[in-house]
């Protein structure tokens, strides 16, 4: 397999494919393509939702932690307004953005990446159904992120593969890095970034040399 995958990588144009190497990078996860042309995207949650779907460490910081069977999940979802979406699409990578809250430590951070299995829009009831098995959203919550409106649609971002960082990267560096390629920074919906910012965070947050 890998043999097969080193002659695709070195046939021209290849890193263009953005499923081909989204391909690559889920057959060779946690490994990253460097080059690949895969879209990513800075998407803000909040502590709460980032500690019940994929964030051990902010868990660990409640009484109860998550879930356990969450825990071992490989995939889950992630509901928010279909608004601002700043073209949100699969396949693709998320870095997360942990949203201000001072209940938790760590928080006003990027703390992890995942892959993006599929991005759906539609009402909430479909939604809830199609999803329900994939995270720890009650009927209530997703009904409330359509403002109680089942003819509301919102998005749902079916994601997976999730890495924590071992070096959470605070605010305030993200937004130097952002600023210096010509990025207004934005946390308050996601954001597409080039993969230039994708590499220099990713090797900041797993502390790894760019060569």
């Amino acid at each position: 397999i890998l043999y097969e995958l080193a002659n695709i990588l070195k046939q021209d144009n290849s890193n263009n494919d953005s499923k081909t190497m989204a391909d690559i990078e889920q057959t060779l996860w946690p490994a990253k393509v460097a080059d690949a042309n895969i879209p990513t995207f800075i998407v803000p949650i909040r502590a709460w939702w980032a500690h019940h779907l994929f964030d051990k460490d902010l868990a660990n910081q409640t009484l109860f932690g998550a879930k356990l069977e969450l825990a071992f999940n490989r995939e889950s979802v992630y509901y928010r307004s279909k608004y601002f979406p700043a073209g949100l699409k699969a396949p693709g990578r998320i870095l997360w953005y942990i949203s201000n809250d001072p209940k938790y430590h760590g928080t006003k951070h990027i703390r992890a990446c995942s892959r993006i299995e599929d991005i759906t829009i539609g009402q909430p009831k479909t939604l809830f159904k199609q999803f329900r098995r994939l995270g720890v959203y009650t009927w209530e919550n997703v009904f409330s992120i359509a403002k109680n409106d089942n003819n509301q649609d919102i998005m749902a971002i079916h994601f997976s593969d999730t890495e924590l960082f071992t070096n959470p990267i605070p605010l305030k560096r993200v937004k130097s890095i952002l600023i210096k390629s010509d990025y207004l920074p934005n946390f308050q919906s996601p954001l597409k970034v080039s993969n230039h910012i994708f590499n220099e965070i990713y090797s900041i947050g797993q502390q790894l040399k760019l060569r």
